[in-house]
């Protein structure tokens, strides 16, 4: 597997595992009343059977591993800031999965992180 595809599976994962948690907390609404009124137990529970959740996690456990093999072949001071690009995948996401608002503002940190992932694709990987 090339670094590449590694590192856009690790934006992917990174980017689905968020959609999903968020899918999954928008289904089991406000916690903080589970916490005020003692009902944590309940709350768990629902937690523990929410399949977006478990996606979720699931997501992010295949997004470490693809990291680990990225780290094998880049550096660390190369890999995570092209991670930022998962961003842009939770912004896209948000506003076309989730249905999510997102400012005019937001979209523009959007392609400033694109601008500086580009600038970083010019330089070397490391290693």
């Amino acid at each position: 597997m090339t670094m590449w595809w590694a590192l856009g599976g690790v934006v992917f994962a990174d980017a689905m595992g968020n959609m999903a948690l968020g899918g999954g907390m928008k289904e089991i609404g406000d916690v903080t009343t589970a916490w005020q009124s003692g009902q944590v137990t309940a709350l768990l529970r629902s937690l523990a059977r929410n399949r977006r959740l478990g996606l979720g996690i699931a997501c992010y456990a295949a997004a470490f591993l693809l990291f680990l093999a990225v780290l094998h072949q880049a550096d660390l001071s190369f890999a995570f800031p092209v991670t930022a690009l998962g961003s842009v995948a939770n912004t896209l996401g948000a506003r076309v999965i989730l249905k999510e608002h997102v400012s005019a503002k937001r979209w523009l940190g959007t392609w400033c992180v694109c601008l500086g992932v580009f600038l970083l694709s010019l330089g070397p990987t490391g290693r």
